[in-house]
């Protein structure tokens, strides 16, 4: 019995000096300069419509032997957010392989804003990063929206109201930078501004102060803009005073 077990310990302690001497350090990627070039970011396509909705996956690839330690991923983007972490960065750990078993990759969603500003994707090892770049499309627009919380208001004292506009497009809203022109049918108070810009959400907030308190009936607001065919959009909001 003693025989076997000292057997069984004697091909064991063989067995893992015969994988240890097979091991080549240089099979193994541990230093970081090394791992980012060989690093993989792989998209379908590099350029996405600024419209706050339209979306790509982005694939990060390491090789397979690269020290878990130093794969692990800050990704940064100037313009845009991660579906995943609904923020402008997210951290990537690799945990898949692919199918060719050579590489170990992760996969995000990045998602567009309004802005047409291209995006710079900064990814960061420890001290070390990579830059990529993910270009944007103008989103024409098609028509545009005023929106409210309150649907009525009492004429018994002055008041402020908040008001939002947006502009959108076919699919999602406009790209940023629309000129919206704002009006009222009634004087019976004022803007803070008359003219909104647009911004990397498709929309602008205003602000209307109502000052007539003899006043009772319907306040309707339009904003206004025009496409690339130079063509007036128009959206309204109603909101009923009464006594």
């Amino acid at each position: 019995m003693y025989l076997n077990n000292k057997v069984k310990v004697l091909g064991l302690l063989l067995t893992l000096f015969i994988m240890t001497a097979c091991y080549k350090a240089d099979d193994y990627l541990y230093n970081v300069d090394e791992i980012m070039s060989n690093l993989s970011v792989e998209m379908n396509d590099s350029t996405l419509s600024a419209n706050g909705v339209d979306s790509k996956v982005i694939t990060f690839k390491f090789p397979y032997n690269a020290d878990d330690q130093l794969t692990d991923l800050l990704v940064i983007a100037s313009n845009g957010t991660f579906k995943e972490s609904d923020n402008d960065s997210i951290k990537v750990n690799f945990t898949k392989l692919d199918a060719t078993e050579k590489y170990k990759y992760s996969e995000v969603t990045f998602v567009s804003t309004a802005s047409v500003s291209d995006c710079i994707l900064r990814i960061e090892v420890l001290n070390h990063f990579m830059n990529d770049t993910i270009r944007f499309e103008n989103a024409r627009p098609v028509s545009i929206d005023v929106s409210s919380d309150i649907y009525f208001l009492k004429n018994d004292t002055i008041s402020e109201m908040t008001l939002g506009t947006t502009v959108l497009s076919t699919n999602g809203v406009a790209s940023s930078g629309q000129k919206i022109v704002l009006s009222v049918n009634e004087n019976v108070g004022f803007f803070n501004t008359n003219l909104v810009t647009s911004g990397s959400s498709g929309g602008a907030n205003f602000k209307y102060v109502f000052t007539d308190t003899s006043f009772v009936g319907p306040l309707t607001f339009t904003a206004k803009t025009t496409t690339v065919n130079n063509d007036t959009i128009s959206g309204s909001k109603t909101i009923n005073i009464i006594d």
